[in-house]
């Protein structure tokens, strides 16, 4: 009998030595019994969650660790959510200075960046594998921010100072992030069908993506079903971030594979 053919989505090279691929059954059981293979992992679906604010950090501006750090001068912090808004005021590039010297991202639209929104990239192979399409009605299939989370978190965590901010006229006051002098890059990786949703298999893609960019910071504010450690491709995936300077050093001297993780959807 001739099997349907394999789909290959992504590579990963720094959360994990693997790969992700859309596989029958008996496809999996093959791979499973080479010399190489270490896990398998199946294709699991992402909620979006809400970040907290300063003062559950205990930060203020004008003493202690907020001011001494800078307010994230010199720092990237690559957002991992529904894509962002460009023409939000708190993305204003008024006094930033251009993209550090290390930095290897990109943007994937043209005119979509500026000095302070240095990247900004969408994975979706996974979501689309998965639910078949995206939503055109309610979503964009592009680093842009349809719903508003993700700029809501990006201007959360970095967003530029703009006065006279108010809602609906009321509290008028000056609005910035945490981190008003960081850079940020969008790595999307929530899609609408029916619900925001993100894929293990894109949220992994955009964190290998980040480290090889060289993002300072992540920030998810989503999160996946709960499973032990060792079972969550995430939780193996932000280990490695932790990592991912030795853990390339120790590769590159050493030049051996111990094994290989797999994160598949069924066919």
């Amino acid at each position: 009998m001739k099997l349907d053919p394999a789909t290959h989505l992504y590579t990963y090279n720094h959360v994990m030595d693997g790969f992700s691929a859309v596989l029958t059954m008996s496809q999996i059981k093959q791979l499973q019994k080479m010399p190489a293979h270490l896990a398998t992992f199946e294709e699991k679906l992402g909620q979006l969650h809400t970040t907290r604010t300063p003062t559950f950090l205990g930060l203020k501006k004008e003493a202690g660790l907020w001011s001494v750090s800078g307010f994230g001068e010199d720092m990237i912090i690559g957002i991992f959510d529904t894509g962002i808004w460009p023409e939000s005021k708190s993305f204003h590039d008024e006094g930033m200075s251009e993209a550090p010297s290390r930095w290897g991202g990109k943007c994937e639209a043209k005119g979509f960046c500026n000095k302070k929104l240095i990247g900004a990239l969408s994975f979706g192979q996974g979501m689309k594998h998965l639910k078949e399409k995206i939503s055109k009605t309610d979503d964009y299939d592009s680093p842009s921010d349809f719903l508003g989370h993700g700029t809501h978190t990006s201007s959360t965590a970095a967003g530029s100072h703009v006065q006279f901010a108010n809602y609906f006229g009321y509290a008028n006051g000056t609005a910035t992030g945490i981190a008003p002098k960081a850079q940020l890059a969008m790595y999307k990786v929530m899609f609408f069908n029916d619900s925001f949703e993100g894929a293990t298999t894109d949220t992994l893609a955009g964190m290998d993506q980040a480290i090889e960019d060289s993002v300072d910071m992540m920030s998810l504010s989503l999160g996946f079903p709960e499973a032990p450690f060792y079972e969550n491709p995430i939780a193996i995936g932000a280990y490695a971030v932790q990592l991912v300077i030795p853990v390339l050093v120790r590769t590159l001297s050493s030049m051996q594979l111990h094994g290989s993780l797999l994160l598949v959807q069924e066919q």
